[in-house]
Order: C-alpha cells, then sequence, then structure tokens
C-alpha cells in the first residue's frame, strides 16, 4: 500500500466517521450502506456489518446519499 492509498483510506475513514447515524453512502461498487452509529448495513438485506475502519478501506470513493441530523436523546417525561 503506498503512501497515497493509505491518505486516501485514512481520509475516508475520518469522512465516514463523521457522520451521524441514519446517514446513507453509496461506495465505488454501487453499493448503499447506512449507518446505526456503530456499524455499516448494505441497503438490501444481507448480512452485512462492517466497522467504519473497514468499509474505509474496500468503499473506494463514496458519495454521501443522505446525511442525518444528530439525534437528541429521547425523553419520555412530559414537557409541560
Amino acid at each position: 500500500m503506498g503512501i497515497h492509498t493509505g491518505n486516501a483510506i485514512a481520509t475516508r475513514h475520518r469522512k465516514l466517521d463523521s457522520l451521524n447515524a441514519g446517514s446513507v453512502i453509496l461506495d465505488v461498487h454501487g453499493h448503499a450502506w447506512q449507518y446505526d452509529g456503530l456499524y455499516w448495513y448494505r441497503a438490501y438485506g444481507d448480512s452485512s456489518m462492517v466497522a467504519t475502519w473497514d468499509l474505509a478501506q474496500t468503499a473506494g470513493a463514496v458519495f454521501v446519499v443522505h446525511s442525518a441530523p444528530k439525534r437528541r436523546g429521547i425523553s419520555f417525561e412530559h414537557q409541560g
């Protein structure tokens, strides 16, 4: 692995890691992936459960389809 490849993977890892749960990306192979805040899952429902670092190494260039907003904690208390 050359230095440029390593830099590309590190950059891709930071980009993926900065996304919030619910975000969706397309990889270079045209596969859609959704982030649950811990792992990435391929959108068509196979059993893929991939860590961000692993996806950064295999996804190639990624396109962010949906950048989910940061979610606030859920409160079950009455507000008022």
